[in-house]
């Protein structure tokens, strides 16, 4: 019946130690956790001023747009107010996916514009976001 109890005793020793163990193994990965939070407070820099370069482009281009399209079929359909124009630049230049299908209606009813629209792709989705990626990748 003693054996009983101090098997117990002893298994209760044992808990008790592998908490201490989980506290001391979370100290550890404190650091660790630290480190990363620092990673991202460098990156969130460089990621926020990246997005507010892209919403200037893309509200530059969305104005070179709305007026080059006044007098076409695209101010009524694609271009035909600032919002939607925005809109669909944010979505053709972040969003490759899109391209194909915008550039078709666009290229299909004005050369000029769909010059504009893919030195927007070029500059927007090319360059800019890809810089965001090697700053990341330097910054972490």
């Amino acid at each position: 019946d003693y054996f009983v109890i101090g098997v117990l005793v002893r298994m209760l020793r044992l808990a008790k130690l592998s908490r201490v163990a989980r506290v001391a193994k979370l100290l550890c990965a404190w650091t660790n956790l630290w480190v990363l939070l620092k990673s991202i407070g460098l990156a969130l820099r460089a990621v926020l001023t990246t997005l507010a370069l892209v919403f200037i482009l893309i509200y530059v281009f969305a104005i070179v747009f709305r007026y080059w399209s006044v007098g076409t079929p695209l101010e009524k359909g694609t271009f035909k107010d600032m919002p939607s124009t925005m809109k669909m630049l944010l979505l053709s230049g972040t969003v490759p996916d899109q391209t194909e299908i915008i550039s078709e209606e666009i290229g299909s009813r004005s050369a000029g514009a769909a010059v504009i629209y893919f030195i927007f792709l070029l500059i927007v989705f090319l360059t800019v976001l890809n810089l965001l990626v090697g700053i990341l990748t330097n910054v972490v």
